[in-house]
């Protein structure tokens, strides 16, 4: 999808990711996890319960199937699975092929649960010990994780991982970390198979969120590790939703792709077939090859939509306003004097250093009511540019809710953990929410800051930003004369009267 001028993909700094603290990993998780099992009086030397039901490998069959042959009570599932809501965070993973600097973001295709993921299709890292850090789709209890590779031929492929090891992240950023399983082996034998690696059930793990995998070792490629498909069982108290029949609208959406593929390759381009439609209608025993090349952007049926769709719906031009009665109170609305507090929606390339919207509260909130109804796409910040140093009071952490009543009392989460990197000077940086999502159009979010730069006085907002579709054209207006004459004599005044 076109994105007016901006494209709303991750922008990721031109950082190199160093983990120093990763070097002596090899041998501190190993050591952890032996004091922690010490600890650890042997009651029983049988198998927990478990662990006898994720030992056996789920037959390779759709993807539907695959949880329902792990549990039959339905509280146990793959929560890094792409389709149900996990995602790789690629600010505290190492640089990869699915993510370049020019295109766009395929860093999912790690995380798409199918059969036999193609090999074409891998996370490949040339970092000399790679990490992987995965947003789980639910807090799970971690019972098991597992990693699979695309089958080959022969002899296994020299860039396939041999050793692993896997930690629960206990913070944002995976700085706090504890040990899951460490020197999980790949073997060659099995060409091609799920292979797992259970976790102690002695373990005293809080429910988790967010793994980080660390590839310790591959099978001779000094200079690549490509990672095919990577699982992560755990128990969660949710049942697990299986469909088990294929509706009416998957059936017609499968039928016309699979037609399309094979007889107008011109439709097949424009039609969306990204990979969330194609395996959540179950349409790969129609297309299977439709599946193997899918993508987690489908770019070409994006671009294809009219630029108008996609627009700014936080901008004061376009009719938003910020909702000072339940946003934190701000030196741009002062007790006396005129309120300026929309600035911080003013739609500008860039802000200026001395109209920001700050505020004293420990975590502020901003809440913004949006020029139109919209289904929400992505939301930014844009700070003011800074010499040196990122000032203090920037903020760094943010999360957006959507609101459903006046008060924003009743509200859904968008987004979380939003991170705005100070090595990008001034610049936009995004952050996109699901297209899984399902809510209603809204026309009100809230942005709550977590976190500063290290300020614990003031939080100062520049720039906020909210793009989502709209059903009705945005209208681009051409300069009247009026307005430029208007601009002129406004020009004349600012240079030669003040008055």
């Amino acid at each position: 999808m076109i994105i007016l001028e901006r494209k709303t993909v991750s922008v990721k700094p031109n950082e190199e990711r160093k983990y120093e603290d990763l070097k002596p990993m090899e041998h501190s998780i190993d050591d952890v996890l032996k004091n922690m099992r010490m600890e650890q009086p042997i009651n029983d030397l049988n198998p927990s319960k478990t662990e006898e039901l994720i030992t056996p490998a789920p037959p390779p069959l759709n993807l539907s199937n695959n949880i329902s042959n792990i549990s039959k009570k339905g509280l146990i599932l793959n929560a890094a699975d792409y389709l149900r809501g996990a995602s790789v965070d690629n600010a505290h993973s190492s640089r990869s092929n699915l993510n370049p600097i020019i295109g766009y973001d395929q860093t999912n295709l790690v995380l798409l649960d199918r059969p036999q993921p193609p090999t074409h299709k891998a996370w490949c890292s040339n970092e000399h010990n790679p990490v992987l850090t995965i947003n789980l789709a639910k807090y799970i209890k971690p019972i098991s994780v597992s990693y699979q590779h695309s089958k080959w031929t022969h002899d296994i492929p020299m860039s396939t991982p041999r050793t692993y090891d896997v930690v629960a992240c206990l913070d944002f950023y995976c700085q706090n970390w504890k040990p899951l399983v460490s020197n999980c082996e790949y073997s060659s034998q099995s060409i091609g198979a799920e292979q797992f690696c259970n976790i102690s059930f002695h373990l005293n793990v809080p429910l988790i969120g967010k793994v980080q995998f660390r590839f310790k070792e591959n099978y001779g490629d000094s200079k690549m590790t490509c990672v095919h498909l990577v699982r992560v069982y755990g128990e969660t108290d949710t049942p697990v939703q299986v469909q088990t029949t294929k509706n009416l609208g998957s059936e017609e959406t499968c039928a016309d792709l699979k037609y399309y593929y094979y007889n107008s390759y011109f439709k097949y381009t424009f039609a969306k077939k990204n990979c969330s439609v194609l395996y959540e209608n179950d349409c790969c025993s129609d297309c299977p090859e439709c599946c193997e090349e899918c993508t987690i952007s489908d770019y070409n049926w994006e671009n294809c939509l009219l630029i108008v769709v996609w627009t700014i719906l936080a901008d004061y031009l376009r009719g938003a306003s910020v909702d000072n009665a339940h946003s934190s109170r701000s030196n741009l609305n002062p007790i006396i004097g005129y309120d300026q507090t929309n600035l911080v929606l003013l739609d500008r390339p860039q802000p200026p250093t001395h109209k920001a919207w700050c505020s004293n509260e420990h975590n502020p909130v901003l809440t913004i009511n949006l020029a139109k109804y919209i289904k929400p796409i992505s939301v930014s910040y844009q700070h003011s540019k800074w010499t040196h140093h990122i000032p203090m009071s920037t903020p760094r952490t943010y999360d957006v809710v959507a609101c459903f009543d006046s008060k924003c009392k009743s509200w859904v989460p968008l987004v979380s953990n939003c991170e705005y990197r100070g090595q990008s000077n001034g610049a936009e940086q995004f952050c996109n929410i699901s297209s899984r999502l399902t809510l209603p159009l809204i026309e009100r979010v809230q942005f709550l800051f977590r976190e500063n730069y290290g300020d614990p006085n003031n939080t100062c907002v520049h720039l906020v930003r909210v793009y989502g579709e709209t059903e009705k054209p945005v209208e681009i207006e051409e300069k009247s004369p009026e307005s430029a004459q208007l601009c002129k004599d406004l020009t004349w005044y600012y240079h030669n009267s003040s008055l």
